[in-house]
């Protein structure tokens, strides 16, 4: 295991899987930046605009499907993408995992730090979406998520993945394929 700060774990295993690290919430590559000389970098994040030598940034949210949706708090401090449904908000554009996972299967890594979006997302996984999921669930402060949401996300993944939580503070956790 490697730990750099206490929200940034990973299992060294990683260096070993030929698959790549999508960074999902990449904004300021603080948590991707250490791969960049090691792994291929994708980051995915609608606020982002610097692309650093050894990543590659896509301005698009990911989302269960495609589509267009109105977002709450979009701006270079919050890059909350979750959907309004509503004429609220700003209109942006979303892929989906699925054709992500597509282009890039099985990733060494996938890691999520998408403002609450992590919700939907895991819960509309199929199969294991990566070696190595690494989410922070935002289920504190401002967020509208009970804490008990994070731990059903959790369970209902452990068919796949072992759970060690890395940054209890911020509830970054780090799952394992089994």
């Amino acid at each position: 295991m490697i730990l750099r700060d206490n929200w940034f774990q990973f299992d060294d295993r990683c260096f070993g899987h030929p698959g790549v690290i999508l960074d999902l919430g990449c904004y300021s590559w603080d948590w991707s930046s250490y791969f960049f000389d090691k792994k291929k970098v994708i980051g995915f994040d609608l606020n982002e605009i610097n692309q650093p030598q050894g990543a590659e940034l896509r301005r698009v949210a990911v989302m269960p499907f495609a589509n267009k949706f109105s977002v709450r708090g979009f701006n270079e401090v919050d890059s909350t993408v979750m959907p309004t449904f509503n004429s609220q908000g700003k209109e942006i554009e979303s892929v989906s995992l699925e054709s992500v996972l597509d282009e890039f299967p099985l990733p060494s890594i996938l890691k999520m730090n998408i403002e609450g979006a992590e919700y939907p997302l895991l819960f509309s996984l199929k199969e294991p979406p990566a070696d190595q999921l690494i989410v922070s669930f935002h289920d504190f402060a401002h967020f509208p998520y009970p804490k008990y949401l994070s731990g059903i996300v959790r369970d209902y993944l452990s068919v796949w993945y072992n759970w060690k939580e890395t940054c209890p503070e911020y509830s970054w956790w780090m799952g394992l394929l089994k």
